[in-house]
């Protein structure tokens, strides 16, 4: 009786194990046909519009993973379904779908934050897929889409970004490579063209470079300097940088956004508006540079104006500025009257004005502006010992 029962209890163990292997069988040639895959697929949809159900799934999912056996085979498989282009471009769709919910982009982003070995197998991951150009392209017009159309999500790229940077540049070498790298790039006509192009039609792209070469300036003294040293010793540089000016002038927005900045920094920054003045002081033994202003000061009406306002505010702030172009003014046609000679009559003119100016400066703390007589017995002095 014993042995009749043990004999039953074999042959159903024997039946059962039968029984699941066929069954795994059968599913396994279930999954190889595409209309039950579709089936399980729409099923799964339709169940993932359970949150509690989502939820178990994700819960069971993160259970799993703990088990690095089950993570790797997981890896394994979607390896090897990756390799079929219609499961590929499935997954990219059920992605694209999931990147629209906040919760889920969220759930990603504190994964990659709080597991470093997903976070690491993730760009790994993205290092092999962006070998594929085609992968490549699709990236980059999913950026663009993303950024055009998710403020959040541009806002959170250029944080980063600004931030990697920062640290970034705190590196030496790294500073001076980018440099180099930025060198070569702008020797490419194509890429400088690119940017170009760019500036002028992204409005968003332009006002950030704006501001980041603002910040830039201000907080880094010596990449001021460095870009005032170029301006001097590269004259393909500086050309380059002329030419964009005079296209960026061509927007009246653009120029109003100048004129006020340099306002601004005229008022604010004394130094700066000292090295302008100098500045303009040696452009204009520049022949060439003359010539070209009066050019513009006939051809552009907008600029004469512009300039016979500034004149007209600087004579009503500046008293010494004013006493000084009429001292220059009176000089200039007094001699020309009496040596019928122009460049010499303005080089005397431009002295008396100078002399002037310093006398100014020298006794500004007495708050007494000096007496123009002096200065014109002088020059009527000088003019006559010629």
């Amino acid at each position: 009786m014993h042995q009749a029962t043990s004999d039953n209890q074999t042959t159903q163990a024997e039946v059962n194990v039968e029984g699941s292997s066929s069954l795994a069988e059968r599913k396994r040639e279930l999954r190889k046909d595409p209309a039950y895959a579709e089936r399980k697929r729409e099923r799964q949809r339709e169940l993932r519009k359970d949150p509690a159900y989502a939820e178990r799934e994700r819960e069971r999912k993160r259970e799993l993973r703990k088990d690095p056996a089950y993570a790797e085979r997981e890896r394994e498989r979607q390896r090897e379904l990756r390799k079929d282009p219609a499961y590929a471009e499935r997954e990219r769709e059920r992605q694209r779908e999931l990147r629209k919910d906040p919760a889920y982009a969220e759930r990603q982003r504190e994964r990659y934050q709080t597991d470093p070995a997903y976070a690491k197998r993730q760009r790994e991951r993205q290092r092999e897929l962006r070998k594929d150009p085609a992968y490549a392209e699709r990236q980059r017009e999913r950026q663009r889409e993303r950024y055009q159309t998710d403020p959040a999500y541009a806002e959170r790229k250029r944080e980063r970004q600004r931030e990697r940077q920062r640290e970034l540049r705190k590196d030496p070498a790294y500073a001076e490579r980018e440099r180099e790298r930025k060198r070569e790039l702008r020797k490419d006509p194509a890429y400088a063209e690119r940017q170009r192009e760019r500036y002028q039609t992204a409005p968003a792209y332009a006002k950030r470079q704006r501001e980041r070469q603002k910040e830039r300036y201000q907080a880094d003294p010596a990449y001021a300097e460095r870009q005032r040293e170029r301006y001097q010793t590269d004259p393909a540089y500086a050309e380059r940088e002329r030419e964009r000016q005079r296209e960026l002038r061509k927007d009246p927005a653009y120029a109003k956004r100048q004129r006020e900045r340099q306002r601004e920094r005229y008022q604010a920054d004394p130094a700066y508006a000292e090295r302008e003045r100098e500045r303009q002081r040696e452009l204009r033994k520049d022949p060439a540079y003359a010539e070209r202003q009066r050019e513009r000061y006939q051809t552009d009406p907008a600029y004469a104006k512009r300039q016979r306002e500034r004149q007209r505010e600087r004579y009503q702030a500046d008293p010494a500025y004013a006493e000084g172009q009429k001292i220059y003014i009176k000089t200039y046609n007094r001699i020309k009257i009496q040596t019928s000679n122009k460049k010499e009559a303005k080089e005397q003119a431009v002295i008396a004005r100078e002399r002037y100016l310093q006398s100014v400066n020298s006794t500004k703390n007495s708050g007494n502006l000096p007496l123009t007589s002096n200065l014109t017995e002088t020059t009527q002095s000088s003019s006559k010992n010629l």
